[in-house]
């Protein structure tokens, strides 16, 4: 291994290392990953619409973020500009004509350049929503969403009791 891979490698090992922003990482990847087929995925992500790449505190805290983006791979590129030449490439297709999608796809487009970059195997998302950390997680920021002021909290109606009509 070069010189930048065994500083890769230890950059690496050291965010592994915060097990805590490594699941939250897994988590957003996995949540780019089936953005498409899981409405509470999509709404984590969309929650707040100027967060950088999706990178909103539904994930990660501003530094984290920060950090990430920042975070340079195996070819010297930091994260920020690797999601940045992945977009250009995307635009560049658009325009030769040989893609017919201008849509940027968090699946196809986001998610793996992410794994790429930290080392995140598909079997590691799957290992970590299956321990339930990732259910967990879900439910959490499900209840957090709940919590927020403008949010209408609308209860079912217990046993034995009619759904009051709201037009009455």
């Amino acid at each position: 291994m070069d010189a930048a891979g065994v500083e890769y490698a230890a950059r690496l090992q050291a965010l592994q290392a915060d097990k805590n922003l490594y699941n939250r990482l897994k988590y957003f990847i996995h949540d780019l990953a089936v953005f498409g087929k899981d409405e509470g995925a999509r709404l984590r992500l969309l929650q707040d619409p100027t967060a950088n790449f999706y990178m909103s505190s539904v994930y990660f805290s501003p530094e984290q973020a920060c950090a990430l983006l920042s975070f340079r791979g195996r070819e010297g590129l930091t994260l920020e500009q690797a999601l940045q030449s992945t977009i250009a490439r995307k635009l560049q297709q658009a325009r030769d004509g040989s893609t017919t999608s201008f849509e940027l796809c968090t699946s196809h487009d986001l998610a793996p350049v992410l794994k790429d970059y930290f080392g995140v195997s598909k079997d590691v998302l799957v290992e970590a929503a299956n321990k339930g950390l990732y259910n967990k997680f879900a439910k959490e920021q499900r209840d957090e969403q709940r919590k927020k002021p403008g949010k209408e909290q609308r209860k079912k109606p217990g046993k034995g009791q009619k759904q009051r009509n709201p037009k009455e």
